[in-house]
């Protein structure tokens, strides 16, 4: 639905104000807006602004939410008890981050994690997590070197193709990797 973030901070203040035409505040329409995935459920309710539903959440609220997919869904009420009148409005992916400020967070992907780990036990100097790295049911510690090295150039794909893709989404021109042939 337009209007709707599609992704708040745990701890952070979530705001957005939704205008409907068919369900206006002033015509007692409040809205029930449910955040959920297959664990957690939070649920809080729009207030009135003129014909318009403003939907606050404190920092409070969300600093308890965990981190992950979710799906955020609208619900449009009017009245109570047996003349409730009520009428889902649509539904759309949301993500919860986490807090920023709360703990360490390892922004990298799995892929330069398992890169990483490999290059350190390959290197020897791997801490003690390294070693323990498990990789489609493997050990790390527990590979052949040639093992590591099928790994490692896996992994070292799918970083690069991983950096191209950031890259290209932030306006980088990438050089082809086509060659053009000639024959006369």
């Amino acid at each position: 639905m337009q209007g709707i973030p599609q992704q708040v901070n745990a701890a952070d203040s979530l705001g957005f104000t939704l205008s409907l035409a068919a369900y206006p505040a002033s015509a007692g329409w409040s809205l029930e807006i449910s955040v959920a995935n297959a664990a957690q459920r939070y649920t809080f309710t729009s207030s009135a602004s003129g014909d318009q539903h403003a939907v606050v959440v404190p920092s409070a609220t969300t600093a308890g939410w965990a981190p992950g997919a979710y799906t955020i869904t609208v619900r449009a009420k009017r009245g109570s008890g047996p003349a409730i009148e009520q009428t889902t409005l649509g539904a759309q992916a949301f993500r919860v981050l986490p807090d920023p400020f709360a703990a360490p967070v390892d922004g990298r992907s799995f892929a330069r994690r398992a890169l990483d780990a490999i290059e350190a036990v390959i290197e020897q100097r791997a801490t003690r997590s390294d070693l323990e790295l498990t990789i489609n049911g493997r050990t790390v510690k527990h590979m052949a070197p040639a093992d590591l090295e099928r790994l490692r150039s896996i992994y070292k794909r799918e970083v690069a193709a991983e950096e191209r893709a950031a890259a290209i989404a932030q306006g980088a021109r990438m050089p082809s990797r086509r060659v053009l042939v000639r024959f006369s």
